[in-house]
């Protein structure tokens, strides 16, 4: 299920609740408590559910009612359709999926071009080549999961899937904050200002027989482009086989504890102007 609000002030605020999942089955809806910085005017309630117990059945269906029409078949969130606040029950219940792929970008299962947009406990996968069969000749290609063309944006304990460019992380100030991403190729990339904060980043090459995965800058490729200006590769509190230094070469930068949270708590390089504290936080827990 999904609760689904628009997240403005005076304007409209929307609680949706659905079981979005087109392979699951139909589950009974409950109200769960969401808590929002500020006071707001809730004018009208749209409830989506996949059993057909509410007004739409679709999440897309309910964004094009609000008010314009759009008769895609993937989620797509308009520009001028801003403060949407999306809430799933988990991000392993709560799954938008689409199977599309050859496009680096219009191939996105969920296409984002709304500034203010929040996201909590969904996951958002693209289908394409997610196993590919030895022998079928289905090759592997661009297939995103999510294109996040917009603004002011955040991910909460959201998930990611797909093998090749997974989130395109094009343009904006974002925050993807206990998030789990996983993809082989490209699988984060774009000309986004953003953080990752106590994300879980799973790379699938290794195990495809595509090689390791690498993290390496953008290609910028303009004097105003905001997100390239600086690149600093520091590893801290790392775990797993990779994380021994020991061998690593000595002139490996360092950084202290001070020095760290500039760059993690700091509000300069996506919070100047302390957008987060102005969006929705949802009370409840999810997986």
């Amino acid at each position: 299920m999904a609760q689904f609000s628009k997240m403005y002030s005076p304007g409209l605020i929307l609680h949706l609740l659905m079981a979005f999942f087109l392979c699951l089955r139909a589950s009974k809806l409950n109200h769960r408590q969401v808590i929002y910085n500020h006071q707001n005017d809730v004018q009208s309630v749209i409830v989506v559910d996949k059993s057909g117990h509410g007004k739409f059945s679709t999440v897309q269906e309910a964004i094009d009612s609000v008010p314009e029409n759009n008769t895609s078949e993937k989620v797509i969130v308009p520009k001028e359709k801003q403060f949407i606040f999306l809430e799933g029950k988990s991000r392993r219940t709560t799954i938008i999926q689409w199977r599309d792929a050859g496009n680096s970008k219009n191939s996105s299962s969920f296409i984002l071009h709304a500034d203010n947009f929040a996201a909590s406990y969904i996951t958002f996968k693209n289908t394409y080549n997610i196993l590919i069969p030895s022998n079928n000749g289905t090759r592997m290609t661009w297939a995103p999961a999510i294109l996040v063309d917009a603004d002011k944006v955040s991910f909460y304990k959201c998930g990611f899937s797909s093998l090749q460019d997974t989130v395109t992380d094009d343009r904006g100030r974002h925050l993807y904050k206990n998030c789990f991403i996983q993809g082989a190729v490209d699988f984060i990339w774009g000309g986004g200002q953003s953080v990752f904060q106590t994300c879980v980043i799973n790379v699938l090459g290794t195990a495809l027989g595509l090689g390791p995965g690498f993290i390496t800058a953008q290609a910028r490729g303009s004097l105003e482009d905001p997100s390239g200006n600086t690149v600093t590769f520091v590893e801290a509190d790392c775990m797993g086989e990779g994380a021994n230094k020991g061998k690593r070469i000595q002139w490996l930068k360092k950084l202290s504890t001070k020095d760290l949270n500039f760059f993690v708590k700091s509000p300069d390089f996506i919070d100047k102007e302390m957008w987060l504290e102005k969006i929705p936080l949802p009370l409840t827990e999810g997986n």
